[in-house]
């Protein structure tokens, strides 16, 4: 049996700009985050040490502390407070760097896959991409779409044989769906209400 399924073209709607700038505000906002995190830690463990950032965003201030531990703490009992002993010796605040990390977590959770990767060492790698916020018409809105530019369309021409009438400030008051939005005198399509959501 012969698979009769097409592939849709996407229809290229518009690109979202704003968007693009908040993700990009929030990647910069993460990497001032991160580059804080990196030198907290660095002041904690040593900034010569091979440290495992993505262990550490995964795992915590725990991971911190035992790494922290092996290096430098090794030979002492299980039963001391190892938080309280990293702190006096290195005057690193595990609660200012836990509010850090969960701010940094916070951003990248509202990144989405937008969010930055960050390598082993703690570099912050971009996946903010221009591409990635082209917005395409939702192929189940299109018929919708379509009557929505017709209107306008005959709205426009309409205008030409009224002498008062503004045929779109008029329409403006019957707008009772997504598909249009007024500003002021000015009506037109509301593309974000055809985007296609992946």
């Amino acid at each position: 049996m012969k698979d009769d399924k097409k592939e849709v073209k996407k229809e290229f709607l518009f690109y979202d700009e704003d968007e693009h700038t908040q993700f990009l505000n929030y990647e910069a906002e993460s990497k001032e985050l991160l580059a804080d995190i990196v030198i907290s830690v660095n002041n904690t463990i040593g900034a010569n040490i091979l440290f495992n950032y993505n262990m550490f965003f995964e795992k915590g201030i725990d991971f911190l502390i035992e790494e922290y531990r092996t290096l430098y703490l090794a030979k002492l009992p299980n039963h001391l407070d190892f938080r309280a002993i990293i702190e006096n010796q290195t005057a690193t605040s595990f609660n200012l760097l836990h509010q850090q990390i969960s701010d940094y977590n916070h951003l990248v959770r509202r990144m989405g896959n937008q969010a930055p990767s960050i390598t082993t060492s703690g570099i912050l790698k971009s996946n903010v991409k221009k591409e990635n916020f082209k917005k395409y018409l939702d192929p189940c809105k299109k018929d919708f779409y379509e009557y929505v530019k017709k209107l306008l369309a005959l709205a426009d021409e309409l205008d030409q044989f009224m002498d008062v009438l503004n045929t779109k400030e008029h329409l403006i008051r019957f707008v009772a769906f997504r598909g249009l939005k007024g500003f002021g005198n000015e009506l037109e399509i509301n593309l974000k209400y055809f985007v296609y959501e992946k």
